[in-house]
């Protein structure tokens, strides 16, 4: 990120132009390290789910 913010310009609304982005090298993790991430996402979107989905259960039945 900082390198786009050094290359960018202009005082209000920042531009970058694609001679710089095209300059700018961003490293991802390897594959696998990039699986197991979305992979503890995956897990973690599932969770929420099924909070949300208990939570409305819980309103419904306090409703009653």
């Amino acid at each position: 990120m900082k390198e786009f913010a050094r290359r960018a310009t202009g005082s209000t609304r920042f531009t970058l132009s694609i001679k710089n982005f095209n300059e700018i090298e961003v490293l991802f993790p390897p594959l696998e390290e990039q699986q197991r991430i979305a992979q503890v996402l995956m897990l973690a979107d599932d969770e929420i789910i099924k909070l949300k989905n208990e939570l409305v259960l819980l309103k419904t039945q306090k409703k009653d």
